[in-house]
């Protein structure tokens, strides 16, 4: 191996060793365009900001990576809220959502019962 390559794979391994346990993707697998997206710690009784970075939306069938800048030992239960670009009013939103044991959440439309689901 050359020392430009065992250089590299040291770097990618401390990038993930220093990675944040509640980093995850998400993906909208929605027809629809995600305009906001809250990420908030269950016991907080207020949303927050928007994790999505400026005028960012995320299209039906694309992901974004929502990582956070600072850990937080012992905070690994979100809530998670979703606006959809066109009606606001269809606002989902899922509780005590672990971060720390998914890496990926999927959100869709169950036809079913008429209601969005997040998968993780």
């Amino acid at each position: 191996m050359t020392k430009s390559l065992i250089a590299g794979l040291l770097i990618a391994l401390s990038a993930a060793a220093h990675a944040d346990p509640r980093d995850f993707t998400l993906v909208n697998g929605t027809n629809w365009t995600i305009r906001r997206v809250y990420v908030a710690p269950s016991y907080m009784s207020s949303w927050g900001n928007d994790v999505l970075a400026g005028d960012q939306v995320l299209y039906a069938g694309n992901s974004t990576y929502i990582s956070f800048p600072s850990p937080s030992p012992g905070t690994c239960m979100y809530d998670i809220r979703v606006v959809f670009h066109g009606d606001t009013s269809v606002r989902p939103d899922w509780s005590n959502v672990n971060l720390c044991q998914t890496d990926q959440a999927r959100i869709w439309y169950n036809k079913d019962n008429g209601k969005y689901v997040l998968s993780h």
